[in-house]
């Protein structure tokens, strides 16, 4: 039995069109709501030190109302039925609203604030609206067997969504070109629609679920095994083989469980993703090596979907998603003993990258192979509910962290200062003595300090200043000492 592939990447579509949509919506939404809260407080109150925290609590709108909406449409989906199938009736409704309000999202920023979070709700309703169905769709019309390797293909395809949508910000973003910003958000919204063409179009949801039964049948009338095994069909459906007609205790005890998995595991990842800004600033002193950090661990995940459903089905989901969480485990562990910046760094991030993709690979299709009846996009909306809790509580979770680190940064920075000015040192023999890079250190100096203790920074400035304007005389001292020991002269 093999996968139908094409009709697999065809589904995937609907998929693409939410990342592609959410990587728009991060990187814009932001944007517009810190321009329009900044004027907004500065009106009211003089200052904006209020608008970062209410872009955040805009911004975690879309989390709790999915943890809402996510379940309920699920439900309606499971009990519809349409010439068009159960799945699509909500993406052909959802996805259109979607594009258009996000394409209208420039012309809202410009008006009242109250229109542009209307705006933004519409567009995470629309986007909540169709996104479960469209992920049930894949075990719809895969054999169990095979949902590993349809799921990492639906993920693939939510990958493509993303680049594609970084792409078009960074293409032709302002900062790169001189084009207005309403340009990369009119061209994610014109792939979205072009997602809808190839879903009103190409996609035949009834069409496909026969032709998985019909996969079904012929395999199994030449292994003489169980149709029920492969399909987990309803019986109300043409062509369907029976199956349980409910979930049993044990497996609503493993859903639990799995459920449980899922959300720790979305806010360790979710975690890891938050902070690689604040690591690198706090070790490393740039933010460009946490993007190249960053950069391994996608590359782990995107490299080892596809291998991650052959070691499913080698060594199981449940061994496959231990060996991956292991991997997770292992690479975050290491980070405890990194004093500064290494390329052997990328290992554990990209080790940790792998065990992300045999974890996503893994987990979706464990949690709707519990279901029975064919309540696969209510088991999908338990499953998004999941991930979305995790995102919705990791922020509040993660901010005593948050201020850990800035104070650890405030000690580390002091501590620097008062060492170099003790003991006359450069600025190489103090990142030495602390056992960070010397790039950390220079930051630290010349950045951080004088927003901490401007009486302390222009003391350290001095000593900085000297050791710059005598460090050609040290230079000379020093290639004068090394010529004389080649040269046997050392009078």
């Amino acid at each position: 039995m093999k996968l139908r592939v094409k009709n697999t990447v065809l589904i995937g579509f609907a998929f693409l069109s939410i990342m592609l949509l959410w990587a728009g919506y991060n990187w814009f939404v932001p944007l517009f709501l810190n321009d329009r809260l900044e004027k907004l407080f500065i009106t009211w109150l003089g200052n904006e030190s209020l608008t970062k925290f209410y872009v955040g609590a805009v911004m975690g709108l879309d989390n709790l109302l999915a943890l809402f909406m996510i379940p309920f449409v699920s439900k309606m989906s499971d009990r519809t039925n349409t010439r068009f199938g159960k799945r699509m009736p909500f993406i052909f409704v959802g996805l259109p609203v979607a594009a258009i309000a996000f394409a209208l999202l420039p012309l809202a920023a410009k008006g009242s604030l109250v229109v542009l979070i209307l705006l933004l709700l519409l567009i995470m309703v629309a986007m909540n609206f169709y996104r479960s169905p469209a992920v049930a769709l894949m075990p719809d019309i895969t054999p169990k067997p095979l949902r590993e390797r349809g799921n990492a293909i639906i993920n693939i395809m939510g990958g493509i969504g993303t680049g594609l949508g970084y792409l078009a910000i960074f293409v032709f973003s302002d900062k790169i070109i001189d084009t207005p910003m309403f340009v990369p958000i009119e061209i994610i919204s014109f792939i979205m629609a072009i997602c809808l063409v190839i879903l009103v179009f190409f996609v035949k949801e009834n069409e496909f679920k026969k032709q998985m039964y019909e996969d079904v049948r012929v395999y199994c009338e030449k292994t003489g095994e169980d149709p029920s095994f492969y399909t987990g069909k309803s019986d109300d459906e043409e062509g369907a083989v029976p199956e349980k007609e409910k979930t049993t205790e044990k497996d609503k005890k493993n859903m639990f469980v799995m459920l449980t998995a899922i959300l720790f595991f979305y806010m360790a990842t979710n975690a890891v993703e938050s902070f690689m800004s604040n690591y690198s600033i706090h070790f490393f002193g740039s933010q460009t090596l946490g993007l190249v950090l960053f950069a391994a661990l996608a590359g782990g995940n995107f490299v080892f979907v596809l291998p991650s459903t052959v070691l499913a089905e080698k060594a199981g989901r449940k061994n496959a998603m231990l060996i991956g969480s292991g991997l997770m485990t292992l690479s975050v562990s290491s980070l405890i003993f990194v004093k500064q910046f290494s390329w052997l760094l990328l290992i554990p991030f990209f080790l940790f990258g792998i065990g992300m993709a045999i974890m996503v690979t893994n987990m979706y299709p464990t949690v709707v192979s519990y279901c029975s009846k064919g309540d696969y996009a209510r088991f999908t909306g338990y499953y998004y509910s999941s991930t979305m809790l995790a995102q919705s509580i990791t922020p509040a979770l993660a901010s005593d962290i948050l201020y850990g680190m800035e104070e650890a940064i405030y000690k580390r920075v002091i501590l620097e200062a008062e060492y170099i000015l003790e003991n006359k040192s450069t600025l190489r023999a103090t990142a030495k003595e602390m056992g960070i890079c010397k790039s950390t250190v220079h930051k630290d100096l010349t950045v951080r300090l004088p927003e901490y203790d401007g009486f302390l920074a222009e003391e350290v400035r001095k000593l900085l200043d000297f050791n710059l304007s005598v460090r050609h005389i040290r230079g000379g001292e020093a290639r004068r000492k090394h010529s004389a020991v080649f040269s046997g002269n050392t009078d």
